[in-house]
């Protein structure tokens, strides 16, 4: 069966040139995010990008009602922090932005547009109230530095104690335009003051709940059985279900696909999990207990899980069940030994492992069920926020079309975008920072796909290969041209860094394959959020 992820895709230019196709497509791999408390003391850290490239440091200072807010970007490009309403949209936020050659400014975002010049607007002089603000470039970095005043009110879009909403981002270069990468985020913020009067508070403020291995309820050698949710690290620390962002990974793990647990690599390898309960203050399942054993999870969970089609869910590939069994949502008793007690910090590490696992049907019962892991103490959230929140601009997963099943197409990865009814793209994000990509084309003829920052050809990084040509190579775009050697640029041996790079013709159809570094230097990134990308073909292999 084919199968979609959650994009948008839109038709870029249809042109006789070459006899081509070329569609532009933002394609949604994933967001990640933080939230943090009480920092009222010290300046508290949090990474805002899953590489680590992107950081922020903030400090509440509380003699003045301010916050002293310090963003961090491994490279030389403009820098924004973002200041939204509970929708986390860009539309009407508040943002900083700087670069080593733009002292930091406030801008009134508009809307995601181009041209960039109409998606966001600098602020009158009376309210850029920004002061001891900064951008230089250090060792390399991107350091924008500033205070602002903190709101006691529910003003919109400005930062205040409690629950904030914010989006931050980074370009390719200085000049400030359309981001490279960009993604929403939770900052929850506390005074000291207000953690000391409640010791039940977590003055972390994180969504993630704690396991309690070292209050003497638990030690190593004790046998445990437990029954609930098997999750696995990934979307956990991910914080939505990788094929479903639209779904907080610890709030409904009842959704969570037998495909994305046990099809995708990323997610398997990364280990399995059994989750507590739901916390009744938050809505939140708890992190429960970490298991050692993958295979047995695998083979549990495989034997369990429908390989059948399913209007709601993907169909879990390596699944052996028939048609009336489950598609989401493996529960199962789990018996085993605790292992170790975990390294005690708000994260699946932080869980007590469990070794000389017994996975179960979840109708067992436990004679001794294992004592509850500590979950997040929150009284005055009656609702916790959105780990991952969906861009504004994502459509909802739309349910699979039935087909006669004669009819249905394997994905040959972990997900599959169709770009036109002839022309399809395959993707998996493996767990070394790398993406393969496949893509195939009804037809005999050259296939290409261009990372780009702003939608358009001219400086996009692309992938072209054709059945003539063999291997895919890397090309830089130029600009759209009628000779085409003065379009594209064959990029130098060093940067031909493509592995199991590969181009054949199949069964009528030109497939081309290859894997690609997410991150490379002088390359536009690909990130986890949405990512431009242009895909195109040639009726000819030439």
């Amino acid at each position: 069966m084919m199968r979609f992820h959650s994009i948008s895709m839109a038709a870029f230019a249809s042109a006789k040139l070459h006899l081509c196709l070329l569609v532009m497509l933002v394609l949604t791999i994933s967001t990640s995010v933080t939230a943090a408390g009480e920092c009222s003391n010290n300046f508290c850290d949090t990474t805002l990008d899953r590489f680590g490239d992107m950081m922020l440091r903030y400090k509440l200072n509380e003699s003045d009602d301010t916050i002293t807010m310090e963003v961090t970007y491994d490279g030389d490009a403009w820098v924004g922090l973002a200041f939204s309403d509970a929708n986390e949209s860009m539309a009407g936020s508040i943002a900083v932005i700087a670069s080593s050659v733009a002292s930091p400014q406030k801008y009134r975002l508009i809307d995601s547009t181009l041209p960039v010049e109409s998606a966001f607007e600098l602020m009158p002089p009376e309210e850029q109230t920004l002061v001891d603000a900064s951008c230089e470039l250090i060792d390399g970095q991107t350091v924008m530095k500033f205070t602002t005043q903190l709101l006691a009110d529910e003003t919109p879009f400005a930062i205040s104690l409690g629950e904030n909403h914010l989006l931050w981002a980074y370009g390719r270069d200085p000049t400030i335009g359309y981001h490279s990468n960009r993604s929403p985020f939770t900052l929850n913020l506390a005074k000291a003051a207000v953690v000391e009067t409640n010791n039940n508070v977590d003055p972390i403020g994180t969504d993630i709940p704690t396991a309690s291995p070292n209050d003497g309820a638990l030690k190593v050698g004790d046998d445990v059985c437990i029954t609930g949710y098997i999750m696995d690290s990934y979307c956990i620390d991910l914080g939505h279900f990788l094929d479903n962002t639209a779904i907080v990974t610890l709030r409904q793990p009842e959704e969570h696909s037998f495909h994305c647990l046990l099809d995708v690599p990323v997610c398997y390898n990364s280990g399995f999990n059994v989750l507590g309960e739901k916390d009744p203050q938050t809505g939140l399942h708890c992190l429960g207990y970490r298991i050692d054993d993958k295979e047995a999870v695998l083979a549990a969970g495989r034997a369990k899980g429908s390989n059948v089609k399913s209007d709601t869910h993907y169909a879990c590939d390596t699944c052996s069940g028939g048609a009336s069994a489950e598609v989401a949502g493996y529960r199962a008793t789990v018996k085993g030994t605790i292992k170790e007690l975990g390294d005690g910090t708000k994260s699946v590490t932080g869980q007590p492992l469990l070794t000389n696992i017994e996975m179960l049907d979840k109708s067992v019962v436990c004679d001794n069920p294992a004592p509850q892991t500590v979950c997040l103490s929150m009284d005055d959230v009656e609702q916790a926020p959105a780990q991952v929140p969906v861009s504004d601009s994502e459509p909802e997963l739309e349910p699979v079309e039935e087909t006669d099943e004669s009819e249905q197409t394997p994905c040959s990865l972990d997900f599959c975008v169709p770009l036109n009814d002839a022309y399809f793209l395959a993707y998996t994000v493996n767990g070394d920072d790398t993406i393969t990509m496949e893509l195939t084309y009804d037809g005999n003829g050259w296939v290409g796909i261009a990372f780009s920052k702003d939608g358009l050809m001219a400086g996009s990084d692309a992938v072209i290969g054709s059945t003539e040509t063999g291997i895919p190579q890397k090309y830089r775009l130029l600009a759209p041209s009628i000779v085409v050697k003065s379009a594209v640029q064959l990029m130098p041996p060093e940067e031909q860094t493509l592995t199991d790079a590969t181009v054949e013709f199949i069964d009528g159809q030109t497939v081309m394959k290859f894997t690609k570094k997410m991150k490379e230097p002088n390359h536009i990134e690909i990130g986890l959020g949405n990512n431009i990308m242009l895909g195109a073909y040639g009726i000819i292999p030439t």
